[in-house]
């Protein structure tokens, strides 16, 4: 599984502002921009939001290296407690098929992840992922 990555600073679209600690909506915010591979076809894009002070705590958030993962990354700036997830079904727009090299008539599933910290949301990822090369397989603990 290969990776392209990209990082901008861009405006912060709604979707983040409504969920990202400290962002206002047209806010400048930084972007981590990915496609990855499955047996070399483009598979789901991931773009990863934080905000330019989030940024400045780790610059690893933006270059997406380091050990332990991205949630070890944004651990470093401040533990995760929660993921969230919000799951939808759809057509893909024109750019998105074009991005990922998506055929005619195929779906995609868009997931917003926001990661919740001690200090608020300092992560949103928003992911496309084509629905002819995906599973999705979750297991959930129910407390008492």
């Amino acid at each position: 599984m290969g990776q392209q990555t990209v990082v901008e600073l861009v405006p912060a679209p709604d979707f983040v502002a409504e969920r990202l600690a400290g962002v206002g909506p047209g806010e400048m915010v930084h972007v981590r921009r990915r496609v990855t591979m499955l047996d070399g076809e483009p598979n789901q894009t991931a773009d990863s939001y934080f905000s330019q002070p989030t940024a400045e705590l780790s610059g690893a958030l933006l270059t997406g290296e380091g050990g332990g993962g991205h949630i070890a990354r944004i651990d470093a700036v401040s533990p995760v407690r929660e993921v969230q997830e919000e799951l939808t079904a759809r057509m893909p727009t024109t750019a998105e098929s074009a991005r990922l090299s998506i055929p005619t008539g195929t779906p995609v599933v868009e997931l917003l992840r926001s990661y919740h910290t001690d200090i608020g949301v300092l992560d949103v990822t928003h992911f496309v992922i084509r629905a002819d090369l995906a599973s999705f397989d979750y297991r959930f603990p129910i407390p008492d």
